[in-house]
């Protein structure tokens, strides 16, 4: 009969086994008093998956007491974990400082060096106000700005200079200052070859 204690050992990751093609992550571990194990399964949450680093501390599971069916329920890195959460918070990390943090007071923090998002139809934002804080920020594409209402005029607001390298159409008014481009008058008006005056405000 088989000691129930040896059920459950504590080990170290030395090495991952995870193809494309394998339905399930193998690991090879090394146990307590020097004992190797390969082709360990390990089981991970559905939805949820990870790629430990070597020297991650697991628990091995060995089903039935077998010490030829041993599956592994857990893995943590001391160094990689993100530590310093709060009660209640949550985290996903990896061991290169990345981290997607859900924090008190209906926070969400995201680290990284860069961000890629994929939607193959489209993306939706819906919230009262956006801010980017970027020294420069670059749009590859149509920019179209729309109210509220289906279809309506929007509102675009640019505080600095705007420098267009092509064409500008407008199918409305353009105004500088309180100049109408389709609606001023000059003053100073002759016949013959003279100029005008510049617009009349």
């Amino acid at each position: 009969m088989s000691d129930n204690r040896s059920w459950v050992v504590r080990g170290v990751l030395t090495k991952t086994h995870d193809a494309t093609d394998a339905g399930m992550q193998l690991n090879e571990v090394s146990l307590l008093r020097d004992e190797a194990k390969v082709a360990v399964e390990r089981f991970q949450q559905y939805g949820f998956t990870s790629h430990a680093p070597n020297e991650s501390e697991v628990v091995v599971l060995f089903v039935g007491g077998s010490r030829d069916h041993g599956v592994a329920m857990s893995a943590d890195h001391r160094a990689a974990r993100l530590p310093g959460l709060g009660e209640g918070e949550v985290a996903l990390y990896n061991a290169n400082g990345d981290f997607v943090a859900l924090c008190d007071g209906n926070l969400i923090d995201v680290a990284t060096n860069r961000l890629r998002i994929r939607a193959a139809e489209e993306v939706v934002i819906e919230t009262p106000r956006v801010i980017i804080k970027a020294p420069i920020v670059e749009v590859e594409g149509d920019i179209v700005f729309r109210s509220g209402t289906e279809g309506g005029a929007g509102h675009g607001e640019f505080v600095g200079n705007l420098h267009v390298r092509g064409n500008v159409t407008v199918d409305g008014d353009v105004r500088a200052g309180t100049v109408s481009l389709r609606g001023h008058i000059h003053s100073g008006v002759q016949a013959g070859l003279a100029n005008t005056q510049v617009p009349v405000p």
